[in-house]
């Protein structure tokens, strides 16, 4: 047994495994609890509270969308005779997400991006702008080889043309035939889920399905896996195998201050093999921010090696420009790596 230092860790680049990342509202949350111009961004719980939402629930006698917005919103897609109202919701639902914008000072959101590789990946359910805004504005700052990021429900800031299969942000026009792009479809209520009718939506499933079943880490961040979404859950269970088939893998769980931890130990227990998991409430205390951009070599070092390792936490309380030259310290050794 062995122990590796702080450098050691920055300079010996060496796994090659994903790290996979999956966020929910949760993360979302957490990295801008108000935007820019003060809006707070809303999980499913807090679209409920949108005034008109409200009113246009109620007006299709529906009382109890405060408790699961989702099941609401499905109920109502069921009858049949709603149709204008859901369509009323759905573009209040786009618009609000649309507005939201990210402020100048480094959010989770940025250190996720910079802490992780090319070889990683995030898969997002999230609707809201903040990572495309986040990662747009890092690489203008000349930060590279990021990790991939899908998403798994569409997203407001990204739009496509299908007849190209090409993608690119909501208002752009294809780099192919010059049409403007077409906004990519905000997939629920979670009852009729089917992530093969939209090649967007079925690209980011494909994808994490890849990552999922090559991966060594998870990090779910921010999302609560709820009863009703089977069909995420299904498809996360497919790729994943049972816990005895991960007997080797690390489980990260990254859920709110004060979440209960034995509750989001049992809601994800289908996937944690024995004692393979942590549970953080902070992202700055996940093992993404105390070994950024070598998750793996870390894991690989503590769990398959059995060595003491010291952490290397992310940088707090400085902008953003000097956030990437740290993280770029790191991306230099990457690079003298091979």
């Amino acid at each position: 047994m062995g122990e590796v230092s702080r450098q050691q860790e920055v300079e010996d680049v060496f796994f090659e495994r994903p790290h996979v990342v999956v966020l929910g509202a949760g993360a979302s949350i957490a990295a801008v609890p108000h935007d820019r111009n003060g809006r707070e961004l809303p999980d499913m719980r807090g679209l409920a509270s949108i005034e008109e939402v409200q009113r246009l629930f109620l007006s299709a006698g529906i009382t109890d969308v405060a408790e699961d917005f989702e099941a609401s919103y499905a109920r109502l897609r069921e009858e049949g005779r709603y149709e204008e109202i859901g369509d009323r919701i759905d573009q209040i639902v786009r618009d609000y997400f649309a507005g939201v914008e990210i402020g100048d000072d480094p959010t989770i959101y940025d250190h996720l991006l910079l802490s992780l590789r090319s070889k990683d990946l995030i898969a997002t359910f999230n609707w809201d702008p903040i990572i495309v805004q986040a990662e747009m504005r890092l690489r203008a700052m000349g930060a590279t080889a990021l990790p991939q990021v899908v998403f798994l429900h569409g997203n407001v800031a990204i739009s496509v043309c299908m007849e190209d299969k090409t993608a690119g942000l909501t208002g752009e026009r294809c780099r192919d035939c010059g049409k403007p792009l077409e906004p990519v479809p905000l997939l629920y209520p979670v009852t009729e889920k089917n992530y093969e009718a939209d090649a967007f939506i079925n690209y980011a499933w494909h994808t994490l399905r890849w990552g999922l079943k090559d991966t060594s880490i998870v990090t779910i961040f921010g999302y609560r896996a709820p009863g009703s979404d089977v069909a995420a859950i299904a498809e996360f269970k497919e790729a994943w195998g049972t816990p005895n088939e991960r007997q080797f893998e690390q489980f990260e769980i990254i859920g709110r201050p004060g979440a209960d931890r034995g509750a989001l130990r049992e809601r994800w227990g289908d996937f944690i093999h024995t004692h393979h998991y942590e549970i953080w409430e902070d992202f700055f205390d996940s093992w993404i921010a105390h070994h950024p951009r070598r998750t793996g070599e870390a894991y690989y070092r503590q769990y398959i090696e059995a060595n003491f390792i010291d952490v290397n936490p992310v940088p707090r309380g400085t902008d953003l420009r000097s956030t990437i030259e740290w993280y770029q310290g790191l991306m230099d050794h990457e690079k003298s790596n091979g």
